[in-house]
């Protein structure tokens, strides 16, 4: 600062930019496992310093001496603790901001990010321009499902994090990331095949996808779309295809997925609801707001509406699908170094079947809900699906009288009494204002790279 080796008003700008935007997607510093690149475990997390030495800086317009953003959101990361810069930051009159809260679309990661209160959830996907994972030898075996449609939700602990949230390496099942729509393979057939493919190149794998639409949407009331084309790559089982979407209402997240198809034998398809580590055999979970603390467990339910608790605040109202709930000792094997691993966990699961053809499945998340919400959704659901096809996903939420629409072709779609026509596939939210007034968001999350 103040020297020949000052860096200029908007690079100073872009480095706070990135530093305020990271801590939208992390919670509290924990940043969600589908960002963790080669290192899935679950450690990857902010560091609160950064912000602090940024805001010592000043603003970047030189306004303000101690940089009152970076400062704040610094006080609220530290999480409380002591030391020189909170004290020189609280005596400067900051205080700790709040949560963000809001809906950002980040296409430049593929990623929506959606928050309320102090919980975060994250829906990921790949494309041709992003890789679904990055595998290398000695890191990140398992994870080739780790960005098929991830949908993760960081609300639970104190501070909240990734491990209270539900995640643990140790016996961790790959096949079954929530949100992901993937085939089940054994862990010997689910391990990446590395290998160099050219002299300059390194022992890696970053597989991409044919498709180039995937990617998020946010409305200006601070509700938002995301939807994906997957199709896996040839390497492992290119014959995966599905058109997933995820619409964020406040604390509801309406999931969607259509033409779902796989010709891999014996290897079921599953979307997964969720996987949840238990501290204990006795840690409780709910079905149809029944409790179970019963180890093992293992039911199913065929067609009809049912609502799984997670036993973190969050259910899942599942219509219609094969779904498949267990509290089971899972087995697996350690991301970097294979080494087997065990550990209780509660997971639920939409099974699609062996090679599936044009397969679907509907549900909806309530995060940390109320006792009256619960109630109120498992009766009506609170929105209503205009469209679910190879076209399009439409959904219109009654309670925000919001309606978002992931139209994965071009042409004219029929929406109630709102007709559509797109000349490229898109994403689209409207929300009504009032009576006479609609706010219309448009997003091409194509990033025409090529």
């Amino acid at each position: 600062q103040n020297s020949e080796f000052e860096i200029s008003r908007q690079s100073h700008e872009n480095l706070k930019f990135a530093l305020l935007t990271m801590r939208k997607y992390c919670n509290l510093v924990t940043w969600p496992l589908s960002l963790s690149g080669r290192h899935p475990d679950g450690k990857g997390k902010i560091i609160p310093w950064h912000y602090a030495r940024l805001a010592e800086v000043g603003s970047p317009d030189k306004t303000e001496k101690i940089d009152t953003e970076l400062a704040a959101a610094y006080l609220r990361l530290n999480n409380g603790g002591k030391n020189n810069y909170s004290k020189k930051f609280t005596q400067a009159g900051i205080s700790p901001e709040k949560a963000p809260e809001g809906n950002w679309g980040i296409n430049y990661s593929c990623l929506a990010v959606h928050r309320r209160g102090n919980w975060l959830a994250t829906a990921m996907g790949h494309n041709r321009y992003l890789w679904a994972t990055e595998s290398y030898i000695g890191a990140n075996y398992f994870g080739r499902y780790l960005n098929h449609g991830n949908l993760q939700i960081l609300g639970s602990g104190n501070p909240i994090d990734m491990f209270a949230s539900g995640f643990n390496q140790q016996g961790w099942d790959w096949n079954h990331i929530p949100g992901t729509t993937a085939a089940v393979l054994p862990m010997e057939k689910l391990k990446a095949d590395i290998r160099q493919v050219d002299e300059v190149s390194g022992y890696e794998e970053m597989l991409l996808s044919d498709e180039s639409f995937a990617g998020a949407i946010s409305s200006k009331n601070r509700n938002g779309a995301f939807g994906m084309k997957l199709h896996e790559h040839d390497k492992y089982n290119g014959s995966l295809r599905a058109r997933k979407s995820y619409f964020f209402f406040d604390n509801r997240i309406v999931a969607l997925g259509s033409d779902i198809e796989s010709s891999l034998p014996d290897a079921p398809v599953h979307t997964t609801l969720f996987q949840v580590f238990l501290p204990e055999k006795e840690t409780t979970i709910s079905v149809n707001n029944k409790n179970i603390t019963d180890f093992p467990y293992t039911k199913q339910f065929q067609g009809g509406t049912i609502l799984l608790g997670d036993g973190k605040d969050n259910f899942y109202l599942v219509h219609n699908g094969n779904v498949s709930v267990n509290k089971i000792l899972q087995h697996s094997l350690d991301e970097e170094t294979c080494a087997p691993t065990e550990n209780n966990f509660a997971s639920a699961i939409i099974d699609h079947g062996d090679t599936p053809r044009n397969a679907s499945y509907e549900y909806m998340v309530l995060i940390q809900p109320s006792e009256k919400e619960k109630k109120q959704y498992k009766k009506s659901g609170g929105y209503t699906i205009l469209q679910q096809n190879r076209q399009a996903h439409i959904v219109r939420d009654k309670t925000t009288s919001t309606t978002g629409y992931v139209l994965f072709e071009q042409g004219e779609v029929n929406a109630g009494n709102e007709i559509l026509s797109v000349d490229r596939p898109c994403l689209i939210m409207t929300a009504k204002e009032n009576s006479r007034q609609m706010t219309i968001s448009i997003c091409d999350p194509d990033l025409h790279f090529y």
